[in-house]
């Protein structure tokens, strides 16, 4: 193999975020997005992939010394206390990568005066309480 060019990976891509932790609402379906940074302003390429199918991502291909990766969240089959747990794979010119993501569902409480309102119940006794 005297004489081959081999293709050293010397200075990592990087990404902003480098993990992503979300909260979204049940049912509730959000649009978000990562940075990819070539090293020292350098030129790359690759694609992406998703390994939960409720993180779609919406456009898988980037290039050049720094590009966005836009994905949707579809939070419409959880429930609250559901969690999505897994990752991006980065394939590119310059190494495989995988960026975390961390999903909670939770659902949003609505504040009274008098506290939280968890529940129909709860938001009658404040109606019987507050009536004016």
């Amino acid at each position: 193999m005297a004489g081959e060019a081999f293709h050293v990976i010397e200075t990592p891509l990087t990404f902003a975020p480098e993990s992503i932790e979300l909260t979204l609402a049940p049912g509730e379906i959000r649009e978000e997005r990562f940075t990819v940074y070539g090293a020292d302003g350098s030129g790359v390429e690759g694609y992406c992939l998703s390994s939960k199918p409720c993180v779609m991502l919406l456009n898988d291909h980037f290039a050049g010394s720094m590009d966005e990766v836009l994905y949707r969240v579809d939070a419409s089959h959880f429930e609250d206390r559901d969690e999505i747990e897994g990752y991006f794979r980065i394939l590119s010119t310059d190494g495989e990568y995988r960026i975390p993501y961390h999903i909670h569902i939770e659902t949003k409480e609505i504040s009274s005066g008098l506290g939280a309102l968890k529940n129909l119940s709860h938001f009658y006794n404040l109606a019987q309480t507050n009536y004016a």
